[in-house]
């Protein structure tokens, strides 16, 4: 019986959305940011997040055994795989298997799945290790009589032949072949809900009770067909197709909207790109100086921020600041908005540079020129002692004329 579909599922998230995950927005709670989302599907699936799982393997047909399942995913991924003691003993039944090249993990996932309580992978040093509570595999059964041949046997039209032949047929596909030819009305039981298995081996000719019995068995659990006022209605007590489609649907759209809040974070918080401005500090201050934020922005990442000589004086009013266990990114955002006109940040070789036009620029006083006033000062003395002299001696002069 073929594992469920989305065993096969290889996930595709790209490694810097893990470490954007871990930041939060400025100034307002992120209602999109994805971190709860890829934890969740993290714990869910970590098997997925360990790239050495990766390497593809096929694993096809009937009679395999856990030891064998183990060997081949050594050798893919070159990692070493155990069992916990408590599990020497497991040898699960995995029925017929269909898997094309799948990603080593979807067959893990698989054997942790069954037969198990609470099976599940714990990373060792080298590889991994499967454990669970206890092993769910039944001791064999004692010998019982043998079970009475299919009802489906009994009723002549079902004898008729049917040539469906050709692997990929669907359930629908069969069901309207054999319907065709016994003139038997065929359906499927609502409660199983978009149970659409396709059927990858090939059909030869066979009594159409045959073919019946073949879709019972696929992807169902207890399926058997139950008769009807003008036919057969195939019933189950659960649809594992149905089941395992409805799961890869909602992973899907769990990693869709990862995906989206990933976008989403990076559209608003484009700074958020740079891993180290996810460097977390606290400012608790009332209209914090610029240069003392920079400092602090500076010893928790460890880059350099400097600003345009355009904005050597730039002083900005930063209102109060009430920022606990923040990003850097988020500081430098509001720097950015504060008194600036195209406000923004240009990464440097060291760091990062603050750009755009002041509105608050606020150059300091220049000194009184002390100097230059003490020269003038002592000009204007001399001039006026050498007018006092000249003036004394021009007087002198007139009062003795004789003397000239």
């Amino acid at each position: 019986m073929s594992a469920p579909f989305y065993h096969r599922l290889v996930l595709c998230v790209p490694v810097m959305l893990v470490s954007v995950c871990h930041s939060q927005a400025a100034q307002e709670p992120d209602n999109d940011n994805p971190l709860p989302m890829l934890k969740e599907l993290r714990e869910k699936y970590p098997l997925r997040f360990d790239v050495k799982l990766r390497p593809p393997v096929t694993v096809e047909g009937s009679k395999h055994t856990l030891k064998g399942l183990l060997e081949l995913l050594q050798k893919a991924t070159g990692l070493k795989l155990t069992v916990a003691p408590n599990l020497e003993k497991h040898q699960p039944d995995f029925g017929h298997m269909q898997l094309p090249k799948v990603g080593s993990y979807s067959v893990m996932e698989l054997i942790a799945s069954r037969e198990l309580e609470e099976g599940r992978w714990v990373k060792t040093v080298d590889g991994y290790q499967l454990t669970a509570k206890k092993s769910l595999v039944k001791p064999p059964p004692p010998p019982k009589e043998k079970p009475k041949l299919s009802p489906l046997r009994d009723d002549p039209a079902l004898q008729i032949e049917v040539a469906l032949t050709g692997p990929g047929l669907t359930l629908a596909q069969l069901m309207a072949g054999a319907q065709k030819a016994t003139g038997r009305r065929l359906s499927v039981d609502p409660k199983l809900g978009e149970h659409q298995p396709v059927f990858q081996q090939k059909l030869h000719k066979g009594p159409a009770w045959a073919v019946m019995q073949m879709m019972a068995v696929k992807q169902l659990t207890d399926g058997r067909w139950v008769k009807t006022a003008d036919g057969y209605q195939l019933t189950a007590t659960e649809s594992k197709y149905a089941k395992a489609q409805a799961e890869k649907k909602a992973f899907e759209e769990a990693q869709a909207k990862g995906v989206k809040a990933y976008a989403d974070f990076i559209k608003f918080h484009p700074l958020g790109l740079d891993v180290k401005l996810h460097a977390r500090l606290t400012v608790v201050e009332r209209r914090p100086k610029l240069a003392d934020l920079l400092g602090r922005l500076s010893a928790a990442t460890g880059l350099n921020f400097s600003l345009a000589d355009n904005l050597t004086y730039h002083d900005p009013d930063l209102g109060h600041i009430d920022l606990k266990n923040m990003g850097a990114y988020s500081f430098m955002e509001i720097i950015a908005k504060s008194d600036l006109g195209d406000g923004r940040w240009e990464k440097t070789n060291d760091g990062y540079r603050l750009e755009g036009v002041s509105r608050a620029l606020r150059p300091p006083a220049r000194p009184f020129p002390w100097a230059w006033a003490a020269v003038v000062v002592a000009i204007t003395l001399l001039a006026a002692g050498a007018f006092v002299i000249y003036r004394r001696r021009g007087k002198k002069a007139t009062t003795n004329p004789n003397n000239a």
